[in-house]
């Protein structure tokens, strides 16, 4: 994409709500993604939160972060180490995660929307829930995984 494109949408992001990140629609900038997540002010309006940080940073999350982004569609989180107390609940209406060094994560009950899961090198010890509520999953990476320990069945 062309940068002057990329630097536009960008504005009219900020523009939705330049005060509340919470109330935007995308969130890539650092310090956004950090105060949305530690502090669970997240709303509805969150469609995609993706962090393209060029170093490892580490921060901590209660695994309720993600309750109230039900509309949340991508989730991409590459350079950034989330502790978090206990399993992170992520949304239904997720369609993508990509989140190397991932917590132990948790979906709700329900049919997924799921497609693309990648959490290589990640501390996943089970994909909680069943797979067949996973429909439109078509590709998975656990690469790394040391911790998993069970998967349900795939077929």
């Amino acid at each position: 994409m062309h940068d002057l494109i990329r630097l536009m949408g960008k504005d009219v992001v900020n523009q939705e709500c330049p005060d509340d990140p919470g109330k935007r629609s995308r969130l890539w900038i650092f310090e956004d993604v950090v105060e949305i997540l530690c502090e669970d002010t997240g709303t509805n309006a969150i469609k995609a939160i993706v962090l393209d940080f060029p170093k490892s940073e580490d921060i901590t999350i209660s695994p309720d972060a993600f309750t109230n982004m039900k509309r949340l569609r991508m989730l991409i989180l590459p350079e950034v180490h989330i502790s978090s107390q206990g399993p992170v609940r992520l949304p239904n209406e997720l369609r993508w995660l990509k989140w190397p060094n991932a917590p132990n994560l948790e979906f709700g009950s329900g049919p997924k929307k799921l497609a693309r899961l990648d959490v290589h090198v990640s501390r996943i010890k089970q994909l909680g829930g069943q797979l067949k509520n996973f429909r439109k999953l078509k590709s998975i990476n656990f690469g790394e995984c040391k911790s998993l320990a069970s998967v349900p069945d795939l077929s």
